[in-house]
């Protein structure tokens, strides 16, 4: 087993260690894997680790008192938007997607708010500073989005799925026939419906000024 793999002790290594936690089960990582075999002079090769426990130190064990813990991967799951600026509605939409599995947003570029919108309220620095601070977003990409849909971003990232808010349906996301060819999961009306405007804020702003 590699350096910083995760283990489960056996009743027998619980013993060896000392510890007395009324069958609960205790873990440890792997630091170093030895010959047990030559630790204790003994004439046959025997595979041991040695593994930290947390509150206990280092302990050696054979290797039958130790199953490595499989880790269960996390889907991940793309969410897009200009997000600019971000709002409640972006928020609702990336904490439903994350209880599905590690958010990977994709902001459009700045050339994009631009041939779209004809401004930039936000950079894309300042937007993807907010978003990756939200709970729930492993990263966030710049769109490769010259073509106006971020089909190329979903083709380098290939996450498990691709989820849209309440203004995206079926008849208006561009992105629906890439993602059935890669086997990406389309999820759609992902933190409800939609609540909020980007335009409409900035639009607004500047009336109330």
């Amino acid at each position: 087993m590699e350096y910083g793999t995760l283990v489960r002790l056996s009743e027998t290594a619980k013993i060896q260690a000392g510890i007395d936690n009324d069958g609960a089960d205790v873990y440890g990582l792997i630091v170093n894997n030895i010959d047990m075999g030559r630790l204790l002079g003994l004439p046959e090769s025997q595979p041991g680790h040695e593994v930290f426990i947390p509150g206990a130190g280092i302990e050696v064990f054979y290797n039958v008192d130790v199953e490595e813990v499989k880790m269960e991967s996390r889907k991940t799951i793309a969410v897009s938007g200009g997000f600019d600026p971000v709002h409640v509605g972006h928020i609702r939409m990336i904490q439903e997607a994350s209880v599905h599995g590690d958010v990977i947003v994709i902001a459009n570029s700045d050339e994009w708010l631009l041939r779209k919108k004809g401004y930039v309220f936000m950079t894309f620095e300042e937007r993807a500073e907010i978003l990756s601070s939200v709970k729930g977003v492993k990263s966030v990409h710049m769109a490769n989005d010259s073509d106006d849909t971020v089909c190329e971003s979903l083709r380098e990232i290939r996450p498990d799925a691709f989820a849209n808010g309440g203004d995206r349906k079926n008849t208006n996301t561009p992105e629906m026939d890439l993602c059935n060819e890669l086997e990406i999961e389309m999820m759609w009306n992902v933190g409800g419906g939609k609540i909020q405007s980007s335009s409409d804020l900035v639009a607004n702003s500047k009336v109330k000024k």
